[in-house]
Formats: C-alpha cells, structure tokens, sequence
C-alpha cells in the first residue's frame, strides 16, 4: 500500500516543533507494521487543504493505485485524507471499482472498514464531520478577517517600514532605517 500525508498548513514552522507529518508518518507506520503490510511509497502534500482532491501527493497515489500498482492507500485520519464528503467519496469508490481486484482504504486512527454498508455508512458520516469542520473554520475566519478589517488591522505580515501597534494596526516604524527609501 501507499501511505499518504497531508498538512493543511505549515505557517511558518519548522524544525523540532513541526511534528505533524512526522506523528501520521509513525502512526500509519506502526499500522501497518501491525497489520503486515508494506507501506512502498509515501506521498505528502504540504499547504494543501482538504478542501478538495486535488492535491498533487495525493492524485500521484490515485494515479498508483488506478493504476494497479499499489493495492491501497493509508492515511493517518480521515480529515488528512479529505474534508470534502463529495469527493472524497467519488475517489474512494473509484479505489472499490479499480479493475482487477478493489483498493484498500484505510485510515489507522478510525480503523472503519468501507467495504460493507455499515462501515460504507460510517466512513460517510465521518467524512460529513470533516467537511462541516472545514466549512465552520472558514466561516469563522472570514468572521474574524472581516472584523479585524473593520478595526483597520492589515491581514498578513507587517510590511517593511511599518510595525504593528498593541490593537494589530500598522503605524510607521519609528527607526527611519526600517523605511524604505530613507
């Protein structure tokens, strides 16, 4: 099987901090260590949301298994999978219908098996949860944005030249070195 990874977003982090690819790389590991099955290629998609399928690890691990070379894939969660019951659930029964033999889908924390009604059924309501997850956090960010933009406060890095003020709003910077063209 394939193992796939993903994180929506890394945001700047780095180094020892930065566990996550790490934690579902071991998780799905240790899976499959315990199930005696191979993991023979990784694909990881970094600031990718999931949102949609379309990310490029995880549509080189469908182009695999389409193509019959990987019997699976293996995912940490099911939100690392997809957070779009849509199409998430066209590329999973795409996995069931491969010609020849189905595709495997597993992911090791929820540990549900798709190929039967209750566990087709379960794997749905779970991939509902993880699109309504999805949708409330964007909708709480466009909240905040628009309401951090009626304070005047800019959304992103402060600019050069400029330093942010204890309510978030940008004022000039008072060292005339950090201002561009002084």
């Amino acid at each position: 099987m394939d193992g796939y990874l993903r994180v929506s977003r890394r945001m700047g982090r780095e180094g020892p901090g930065y566990i996550s690819p790490d934690v579902q790389r071991e998780s799905i590991q240790r899976w499959a260590d315990y199930r005696g099955v191979e993991i023979v290629e990784w694909h990881f998609d970094e600031d990718e949301s999931g949102g949609t399928q379309n990310r490029p690890g995880l549509r080189a691990a469908m182009a695999r298994i389409e193509a019959g070379e990987t019997e699976g894939l293996a995912v940490w969660k099911i939100d690392r999978f997809a957070r779009n019951v849509h199409e998430a659930v066209r590329d999973i029964k795409a996995m069931q219908e491969r010609t020849g033999s189905p595709a495997v889908f597993a992911s090791v924390t929820e540990d549900i098996d798709p190929t039967g009604p209750f566990g087709d059924f379960i794997l749905t309501v779970m991939l509902a949860v993880a699109t309504l997850q999805r949708d409330s956090l964007v909708e709480g960010w466009k909240t905040a944005k628009a309401r951090a933009m009626d304070r005047g406060v800019k959304i992103g890095p402060t600019p050069f030249g400029y330093r942010r003020r204890e309510d978030a709003t940008l004022e000039p910077h008072p060292d005339e070195s950090k201002i561009v063209g002084r």
